[in-house]
C-alpha cells in the first residue's frame, strides 16, 4: 500500500453501522449507565460507498498524535480536546439522557436539542493548541463541537513534558519512533524504524506501549516501558469477505483469527468508517494481551545510525539489536527488558 493511500484522522470516524442506546451500564466507559452499541443497518453515513475502491486497516488501541510544522519547525501534537466547562457539562448530561429516551421510545415527537456557545460554554485551551483540520466551522469560524461538546484538537508535546513523557520516549531529537508494515517483505510483517519529521508531517498516528490505555497489546515493563507510533491507516487486515454485512463481520469478530481492537475503512473519496469490538458488545482488551495480533506479528529492526549528543535511550537500545528479526513484536518487547538485565548484572 502507498503511503500516499494512507488518511490522517483529522476528524470523528463514524462506525461504518448505524448505532444504538442500550440502557445497561458501559463496558467501555465506567460511570456511564448506558452503552452505545452498531445495530445491522449501514449508517446513513455511507450509503453508497458499496462500489467506490478501499482498504480495510487493523484500528490500533492507543492515543491519537499528529505532526505538524509551526514556525518552521516540526513537531509531535498529542491530541488534546478542548471541553465543556462543568455547568454545561451538566447540561449536556441531561440532554443526553433526553435524547437517548427519545432514541428509545421509537424517536417519537421533536428530538431534543442542544446549542453550545464557543466563546462561553467551553474550558479554555493552552495558547498553541490548534483544532483539528477537518471539523466544521459556524459562520465566524469557530469550531463547532461535536454532539458530545467537545473539540478534537491537538497541542505540542513540548508544552508539557511531564504530562506528555511517554510521547517525549518515541522522539529524539527530528526523528521518530514508527512501527509499519515491513517495506522489503510481505504485508504480514513489521519493522520498527527511526524516520525524520519531514518524512512524515501532516500525518496522524496511534502512540502504543506500555503506559498508554493499560499495555492492550501487552508491551514492555515497569522498568523497561516500551512506546512506538503506528501510523493511521498503515497496518492492513484481509478480511474474508469484501461484503460490510454484520453477522459477517460478528463471526470473523468471534473467531479464533480475529485479535484487534476493530476495523476502519479507508475509502478513495477520503471518507473512513470504523467498527470496534464494544461496538458488537464484545470485550477488550483481550484476555491475553501478548496474543493479539499486533502483538503476535514478525518483525524486523531496522534503525539508523546518528552521532547524536543526547540520544534516547529507547532508540539506543534498539540500535543494539539492529537488524535482528523477531518473531513476534511481543518478543521484542521481552528483548529489551532481557538487554536491560544484563546490562545492569554488568554494571
Amino acid at each position: 500500500m502507498h503511503e500516499s493511500s494512507l488518511c490522517p484522522v483529522q476528524s470523528k470516524i463514524h462506525c461504518i453501522f448505524e448505532s444504538k442506546v442500550e440502557p445497561v451500564p458501559s463496558t467501555k466507559r465506567h460511570g456511564q449507565n448506558y452503552k452505545v452499541v452498531a445495530s445491522n443497518i449501514l449508517s446513513q453515513h455511507a450509503v453508497g460507498i458499496e462500489k467506490i475502491e478501499k482498504h480495510v486497516t487493523e484500528k490500533i488501541d492507543g492515543t491519537c498524535c499528529y505532526v505538524y510544522s509551526c514556525n518552521g519547525k516540526n513537531y509531535l501534537y498529542a491530541r488534546f480536546d478542548r471541553k465543556p466547562t462543568k455547568p454545561v457539562e451538566k447540561k449536556l448530561r441531561q440532554y443526553f439522557a433526553k435524547h437517548n429516551r427519545w432514541e428509545r421510545d421509537g424517536k417519537e415527537g421533536e428530538e431534543p436539542t442542544f446549542q453550545m456557545n464557543y466563546n462561553t460554554d467551553l474550558k479554555s485551551v493552552p495558547e498553541e493548541w490548534i483544532p483539528a483540520k477537518l471539523i466544521k466551522r459556524d459562520e465566524e469560524n469557530f469550531p463547532i463541537p461535536g454532539r458530545n461538546g467537545h473539540t478534537p484538537g491537538w497541542v505540542p508535546i513540548s508544552s508539557d513534558t511531564k504530562q506528555y513523557s511517554w510521547h517525549h520516549t518515541v522522539v529524539e531529537e527530528e526523528r521518530l519512533l514508527v512501527v509499519r508494515n515491513n517495506s522489503s517483505a510481505d504485508t504480514t510483517s513489521l519493522e520498527i524504524v527511526d524516520l525524520s519529521f519531514s518524512q512524515l508531517s501532516e500525518q496522524t498516528f496511534e502512540l502504543v506501549g506500555t503506559s498508554i490505555n493499560a499495555n492492550p497489546y501487552g508491551l514492555g515493563s515497569k522498568d523497561q516501558p516500551f512506546h512506538f507510533l503506528v501510523q493511521h491507516g498503515s497496518i492492513t487486515i484481509d478480511l474474508p469477505s469484501t461484503q460490510i454485512e454484520y453477522d459477517q463481520l460478528k463471526s470473523w469478530f468471534t473467531s479464533d483469527d480475529c485479535k484487534v481492537e476493530g476495523l476502519v475503512w479507508h475509502y478513495s473519496n477520503g471518507k473512513m468508517f470504523k467498527l470496534h469490538r464494544h461496538h458488537m458488545d464484545l470485550k477488550w482488551p483481550l484476555p491475553d494481551k501478548s496474543g493479539s495480533t499486533l502483538s503476535q506479528k514478525s518483525i524486523v529492526v531496522r534503525m539508523q545510525e546518528h552521532n547524536i549528543a543526547h540520544p534516547s535511550k529507547l532508540f539506543e537500545d534498539l540500535r543494539n539489536l539492529n537488524g535482528r528479526a523477531f518473531a513476534t513484536l511481543h518478543e521484542l518487547s521481552n528483548s529489551l527488558n532481557v538487554g536491560k538485565k544484563d546490562n545492569e548484572k554488568e554494571n
